[in-house]
C-alpha cells in the first residue's frame, strides 16, 4: 500500500473567504458595516479582490491535484444554500456546489466537507443566530437538507470550523462577526449552543439514510488561556458566570 492510500494529504479552504459574495452572509454584512479598518485591512482586501474559488473551481482543483493531494476541504456556504430564510433552497447554488464535486471527483480527490466555516444568513443573524439555543433548529435542519442533497458524493464531514476561535475572535476580541468586544458570558452562551448544535447535527445526520457510513467531526481549534496575574483570573472566571 502506497503512502497515499494510507494517508489524506489535502487543502483546505473555506469557500467565502476565497470568493465573491453577494449572498446575505453575516461576514459579508459586517465587513460592508465598515467594521474591517486599520489592523483588518488585510481582510478588506481579501474581500475586494478574492480568489474567486467560485468562478475558477476548475482550476483552482487542477492546482491542488498538482501538488500530489489526494484531498480538499471545502465549505458549504448556509447564505449560499438558504439566503433568504429557512428552507427557501437556491438551486443555483447547488447546481454549483455539484459542478464542484464533478471536479473534485475526475482529479481523484476525497471530499471533505464543512457545513459551518465561520459564516451564516444574515435572516440567522435577526433571529439572534447561535446567541438563542432555540435557533439550534434551524441548523440542524440546514444540515440535513445539505447532507440529503450530496450524501452520496461526500463521506467525511466536519458541522463546524473552530467554534472556539468564532466566539473568541467574534464576542471577545471583537475583530470578526459580530463584532462584539469582551462579552465573556456570551462567548460562553455561544459556544455552549453551538456544541450542542454539533451534537444535534451529528445525531440527526447518522439517523438519515447514509448517515452510518459518514464520518462526521468537528474541526476544532484549541485554545489555552492562562491570566497573567492570579487576582485577574478570579475576576474574569466571575465576569463568565451565567
Amino acid at each position: 500500500m502506497s503512502a497515499e492510500d494510507k494517508f489524506m494529504k489535502g487543502i483546505a479552504i473555506s469557500v467565502w473567504q476565497n470568493s465573491p459574495d453577494e449572498s446575505s452572509s453575516n461576514w459579508t454584512h459586517f465587513a460592508r458595516r465598515g467594521y474591517l479598518s486599520g489592523g483588518n485591512a488585510h481582510l478588506r482586501k481579501a474581500l475586494e479582490t478574492p480568489n474567486d474559488f467560485w468562478n475558477n473551481y476548475k482550476e483552482d482543483i487542477k492546482l491542488i491535484k498538482s501538488l500530489k493531494a489526494n484531498s480538499f476541504r471545502f465549505s458549504f456556504e448556509w447564505s449560499r444554500i438558504e439566503p433568504k430564510g429557512p428552507g427557501e433552497v437556491d438551486q443555483a447554488a447547488v447546481e454549483r456546489y455539484f459542478d464542484i464535486l464533478d471536479c473534485v471527483e475526475e482529479h481523484g480527490l476525497q471530499p471533505l466537507a464543512t457545513l459551518h466555516h465561520f459564516t451564516h444568513p444574515q435572516w440567522f443573524v435577526r433571529m439572534g443566530e447561535f446567541e438563542k439555543e432555540e435557533n439550534i433548529v434551524h441548523y440542524v435542519d440546514y444540515c440535513k437538507r445539505v447532507f440529503s442533497l450530496f450524501k452520496g458524493r461526500i463521506k467525511l464531514w466536519a458541522t463546524f470550523n473552530e467554534p472556539t476561535c468564532y466566539c473568541f475572535v467574534g464576542y471577545l476580541m471583537g475583530l470578526w462577526a459580530p463584532g462584539k468586544m469582551m462579552r465573556f458570558t456570551q462567548a460562553g452562551q455561544v459556544l455552549a449552543n453551538m456544541l450542542k448544535a454539533h451534537c444535534a447535527a451529528y445525531r440527526a445526520l447518522k439517523q438519515m439514510p447514509g448517515g452510518a457510513a459518514a464520518a462526521i467531526g468537528l474541526v476544532h481549534q484549541h485554545i489555552e488561556f492562562h491570566p497573567q496575574h492570579e487576582q485577574l483570573g478570579t475576576h474574569v472566571k466571575w465576569a463568565c458566570t451565567w
